[in-house]
């Protein structure tokens, strides 16, 4: 459903024919449906202050941010670092890894890519010299990556983004683009770098400030605020959420007539089919939470989308991208 609400025109722009025919006939009824859904909702979790915002535009809802987690046990610094600088992710449009192979094509810096995708073809085509791009790397070569790297950069717009958390994990600095769940994570000129605009001129220019600012870069500032992000918050924050006994209203919201209109549908429903609670992160977006009447009874069911973390209450990691 993110699409209903978020980047609708570009995903319009770069479907088909019969797509574009499609969205136009039924986004309007399905943007309402998701309304309509997101009002029976008892608690909204966000994963970032950004999309708390989106979530208040879109369903005029309030929402609980709990950050994704990260196993931040599993990065350390290294001792030596080079001069490489580092990307990782899927080579798809919306990552921008076209910024980075422009960029760093005319500055003559070393960058390391890591990752494959649709435009992965072309954009080793396009790269210069400096620039190595590896389709798929073992987990122990990527965490060597981050530790080792002078600095990742991160061109996206993302709902929060993890690779950043675990390369500040790794004690290493990130340079990134300064919209998205990001804001939450990275802190300017401790632990990295924003650059303003999504292009080559503007990633230029935050290379260069990187470059002079890195010789005040200290990485225990860079796994300090990682540790923030570790998984025993994200279980604390989950937790916390499901204590709250009253529903979230809408933007006039009242309560009372929520809660009246939630219970006359329970009991048309009948005895619920499953008790407990359902946390759905989708897209790396929002969790939506139902509870039901017996509090004492209570799970965790978490997904993820094929890029970030779900994890259980339990501690089982469902996905990870």
């Amino acid at each position: 459903m993110r699409y209903l609400w978020d980047h609708y025109h570009q995903h319009r722009g770069s479907a088909g024919r019969l797509t574009r025919l499609m969205m136009t006939l039924l986004f309007g009824r399905l943007r309402h449906w998701d309304m309509t859904s997101a009002a029976r909702i008892d608690i909204v979790v966000a994963n970032p202050q950004f999309i708390k915002k989106r979530i208040a535009k879109a369903w005029r809802r309030d929402a609980v941010v709990v950050h994704p987690p990260v196993d931040t046990s599993l990065f350390t610094p290294a001792a030596v670092v080079g001069d490489e600088y580092l990307w990782v992710g899927q080579m798809t449009p919306y990552k921008r890894a076209d910024l980075a192979v422009e960029a760093f094509n005319a500055l003559q810096l070393p960058l390391l890519m890591v990752g494959d995708g649709e435009m992965a073809a072309e954009l080793r085509r396009r790269a210069g010299p400096t620039i190595r791009i590896i389709l798929r790397m073992r987990f122990d070569e990527l965490r060597h990556a981050y530790a080792t790297s002078k600095a990742l950069i991160f061109t996206p717009e993302e709902d929060f983004g993890i690779v950043p958390v675990e390369m500040m994990a790794s004690g290493r600095p990130v340079l990134a683009y300064a919209r998205g769940g990001i804001r939450d994570s990275l802190v300017e000129r401790k632990t990295g770098l924003f650059f303003e605009r999504q292009t080559i001129e503007s990633l230029i220019d935050g290379v260069r400030a990187m470059e002079a600012w890195l010789p005040e870069f200290d990485p225990a500032d860079a796994v300090a605020q990682a540790e923030q992000f570790a998984l025993e918050h994200f279980d604390a924050g989950i937790l916390a959420a499901l204590e709250h006994d009253a529903p979230q209203g809408l933007d006039r919201g009242d309560q009372r007539g929520v809660r009246g209109r939630r219970q006359r549908a329970a009991a048309a429903r009948g005895p619920p089919m499953r008790l407990g609670v359902q946390t759905h992160f989708s897209q790396n977006s929002a969790c939506r939470m139902g509870r039901s009447s017996d509090r004492r009874r209570r799970r965790v069911v978490a997904r993820s989308a094929s890029l970030g973390f779900g994890r259980t209450a339990s501690g089982q990691i469902c996905g990870r991208g």
